[in-house]
Protein backbone atom coordinates (compact mmCIF):
# COMPACT_ATOMS: atom_id res chain seq x y z
CA UNK A 1 0.00 0.00 0.00
CA UNK A 2 1.50 3.32 -1.03
CA UNK A 3 1.18 6.17 1.42
CA UNK A 4 0.66 9.85 0.77
CA UNK A 5 3.70 11.46 2.46
CA UNK A 6 1.75 14.59 3.42
CA UNK A 7 -1.32 12.89 4.91
CA UNK A 8 -0.16 9.44 6.06
CA UNK A 9 3.37 9.90 7.41
CA UNK A 10 3.30 11.20 10.96
CA UNK A 11 6.61 11.91 12.67
CA UNK A 12 7.96 10.17 14.64
CA UNK A 13 7.09 6.80 13.15
CA UNK A 14 9.22 3.62 12.99
CA UNK A 15 10.56 2.73 9.54
CA UNK A 16 12.52 -0.09 7.94
CA UNK A 17 14.92 1.01 5.22
CA UNK A 18 16.69 -1.18 2.67
CA UNK A 19 19.37 0.69 0.83
CA UNK A 20 23.02 1.58 0.42
CA UNK A 21 24.80 4.04 2.69
CA UNK A 22 26.86 6.42 0.59
CA UNK A 23 29.78 7.94 2.49
CA UNK A 24 31.34 10.98 0.85
CA UNK A 25 34.25 12.78 2.45
CA UNK A 26 33.37 16.22 3.88
CA UNK A 27 29.61 15.73 3.56
CA UNK A 28 26.79 14.06 5.45
CA UNK A 29 26.17 10.37 4.77
CA UNK A 30 23.31 9.69 2.35
CA UNK A 31 21.16 6.55 2.45
CA UNK A 32 19.97 5.67 -1.05
CA UNK A 33 16.90 3.59 -0.33
CA UNK A 34 15.32 1.10 -2.69
CA UNK A 35 12.66 0.25 -0.12
CA UNK A 36 11.21 2.20 2.79
CA UNK A 37 8.55 0.52 4.90
CA UNK A 38 6.69 2.87 7.21
CA UNK A 39 5.30 1.02 10.19
CA UNK A 40 1.54 1.02 10.53
CA UNK A 41 1.60 -1.42 13.42
CA UNK A 42 -1.60 -1.99 15.32
CA UNK A 43 -1.56 -1.51 19.09
CA UNK A 44 -0.14 -4.62 20.75
CA UNK A 45 1.74 -5.72 17.63
CA UNK A 46 5.46 -6.45 17.62
CA UNK A 47 8.02 -6.68 14.81
CA UNK A 48 10.07 -9.88 14.68
CA UNK A 49 12.98 -10.84 12.42
CA UNK A 50 14.96 -14.06 12.21
CA UNK A 51 15.63 -17.29 10.33
CA UNK A 52 13.05 -19.98 9.60
CA UNK A 53 13.99 -23.22 11.39
CA UNK A 54 11.07 -25.22 9.98
CA UNK A 55 7.95 -24.46 7.95
CA UNK A 56 4.89 -26.67 7.50
CA UNK A 57 2.39 -24.52 5.59
CA UNK A 58 0.31 -22.96 8.37
CA UNK A 59 3.00 -22.46 11.03
CA UNK A 60 6.73 -21.97 11.20
CA UNK A 61 9.41 -22.15 13.88
CA UNK A 62 11.61 -19.07 13.84
CA UNK A 63 15.05 -18.47 15.34
CA UNK A 64 14.44 -14.81 16.25
CA UNK A 65 17.21 -12.21 16.08
CA UNK A 66 16.08 -10.78 19.43
CA UNK A 67 16.57 -12.70 22.69
CA UNK A 68 13.10 -11.69 23.83
CA UNK A 69 9.85 -11.69 21.86
CA UNK A 70 6.63 -10.38 23.37
CA UNK A 71 8.41 -9.93 26.69
CA UNK A 72 9.48 -13.59 26.95
CA UNK A 73 12.95 -15.06 26.45
CA UNK A 74 12.90 -17.45 23.51
CA UNK A 75 15.27 -19.67 21.55
CA UNK A 76 12.71 -20.48 18.90
CA UNK A 77 9.31 -18.98 18.30
CA UNK A 78 6.17 -20.71 17.03
CA UNK A 79 4.54 -18.47 14.42
CA UNK A 80 1.00 -19.11 13.19
CA UNK A 81 0.30 -17.73 9.74
CA UNK A 82 -3.01 -16.15 8.76
CA UNK A 83 -5.03 -17.78 6.00
CA UNK A 84 -4.76 -14.53 4.01
CA UNK A 85 -0.95 -14.30 4.40
CA UNK A 86 0.72 -11.50 2.40
CA UNK A 87 4.33 -12.17 1.34
CA UNK A 88 6.83 -9.71 -0.10
CA UNK A 89 10.27 -10.82 -1.31
CA UNK A 90 13.23 -8.43 -1.25
CA UNK A 91 16.17 -9.72 -3.31
CA UNK A 92 19.45 -7.89 -2.71
CA UNK A 93 22.31 -8.32 -5.15
CA UNK A 94 24.99 -6.14 -6.67
CA UNK A 95 24.20 -3.20 -4.37
CA UNK A 96 20.55 -2.97 -5.36
CA UNK A 97 17.27 -4.44 -4.17
CA UNK A 98 14.43 -5.87 -6.22
CA UNK A 99 11.04 -6.03 -4.49
CA UNK A 100 8.57 -8.66 -5.66
CA UNK A 101 5.07 -9.28 -4.32
CA UNK A 102 4.64 -12.91 -3.27
CA UNK A 103 7.19 -15.59 -2.56
CA UNK A 104 7.52 -19.08 -1.11
CA UNK A 105 8.52 -19.67 2.50
CA UNK A 106 11.22 -22.30 3.16
CA UNK A 107 13.55 -23.48 5.91
CA UNK A 108 16.67 -21.31 6.29
CA UNK A 109 15.17 -18.08 4.94
CA UNK A 110 15.70 -14.77 6.72
CA UNK A 111 12.36 -13.03 7.25
CA UNK A 112 10.72 -10.11 9.01
CA UNK A 113 7.11 -9.64 10.04
CA UNK A 114 4.71 -7.64 12.16
CA UNK A 115 2.25 -9.60 14.26
CA UNK A 116 0.68 -10.13 17.63
CA UNK A 117 1.61 -12.16 20.67
CA UNK A 118 -0.97 -14.79 21.55
CA UNK A 119 -1.88 -15.91 25.08
CA UNK A 120 -0.52 -19.43 24.38
CA UNK A 121 2.98 -17.99 23.81
CA UNK A 122 2.84 -18.18 20.02
CA UNK A 123 3.05 -15.30 17.58
CA UNK A 124 0.47 -14.63 14.84
CA UNK A 125 1.07 -12.71 11.61
CA UNK A 126 -0.65 -11.95 8.33
CA UNK A 127 2.47 -10.54 6.63
CA UNK A 128 6.01 -11.76 5.94
CA UNK A 129 8.94 -10.10 4.18
CA UNK A 130 11.50 -12.59 2.82
CA UNK A 131 15.00 -11.10 2.62
CA UNK A 132 17.07 -12.85 -0.06
CA UNK A 133 20.51 -11.27 0.39
CA UNK A 134 22.86 -12.40 -2.38
CA UNK A 135 25.66 -9.93 -1.62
Amino acid sequence: ELLNPVDDVIVPRPVQVDGILQLVQNSNPVLKAALVIIEKIAPGAEQVTGEIISFNGSTLNLDPDADSVCGDLTNDLLVTLADELKILTVTIENSKAVITPGGTLADGQVIGMNGTCETDGSYHTDNVVIVDDNT
